[in-house]
């Protein structure tokens, strides 16, 4: 059994006077990458279904999923946050959703395997503003086919990309990805569960420690 005290929805307050954003947070955790176990994800390792969102509640003080989204390149990171592989002020990690039978909220870290996009894990003691909390704090965005075919034409490494992507001409590599951005699809929107391991993904990840010194984009 986990040897710490459960702190119940009400949360653990900072010296700042914010608010940590794990629940249930401890003194051992300052300082630390957040837990598997306290970090927010979709049980099925791909979407959220409504019988999963207590989780949101007893884990997150912003009521919401640990990580987010960059539309802009796919990868994941501390939701609300800036993306670090963008680096511009415009680019946050936001809770994308899948349009089928109604909005369906997608598991930020499978999209950044799926792309092979970067991963910035979470601290646990990171904080969050008193006003902030009960409210629907992150952003969100839609899946979108033609969006996603642009990035991975521009990346050219998912996995079973050609060899050769760098000697293919416009179309070509426009094809290949528009191809593989419709494999993701149908992936997204299968109604089976994934049996897929975070531990397993092909993003690449991000020292989360060397980005506490990484100034925030202006």
């Amino acid at each position: 059994m986990k040897e710490q005290q459960r702190r119940g929805l009400q949360g653990v307050i900072a010296p700042s006077g914010n608010h940590y954003v794990v629940v249930n947070f401890t003194d051992q955790m300052i300082g630390q990458v957040i837990t598997d176990e306290e970090t927010v994800r979709a049980p099925n390792g791909k979407w959220w279904r409504k019988e999963d969102f207590h989780l949101q509640q007893n884990k997150s003080m912003l009521r919401c999923p640990t990580y987010g989204t960059c539309n802009s390149c796919m990868s994941s990171g501390p939701m609300n946050g800036y993306c670090r592989y963008c680096n511009e002020s415009g680019c946050t990690y936001k809770q994308m959703v899948r349009n089928y039978g109604g909005s369906v909220m997608v598991d930020a870290e499978w999209i950044s395997h799926r792309f092979r996009a970067t991963h910035l894990p979470a601290m646990a003691d990171r904080e969050v503003n008193y006003e902030e909390l009960g409210q629907q704090s992150n952003k969100s965005f839609s899946w979108n086919i033609s969006m996603s075919t642009l990035i991975l034409k521009k990346k050219g490494n998912w996995k079973g990309c050609p060899a050769d992507w760098i000697e293919l001409d416009d179309k070509a590599k426009l094809d290949l990805a528009m191809m593989e951005a419709s494999h993701i699809q149908n992936e997204l929107f299968e109604e089976d569960t994934v049996g897929w391991n975070p531990t397993d993904s092909e993003a690449t990840k991000l020292d989360p420690i060397e980005d506490l010194q990484v100034p925030v984009p202006m």
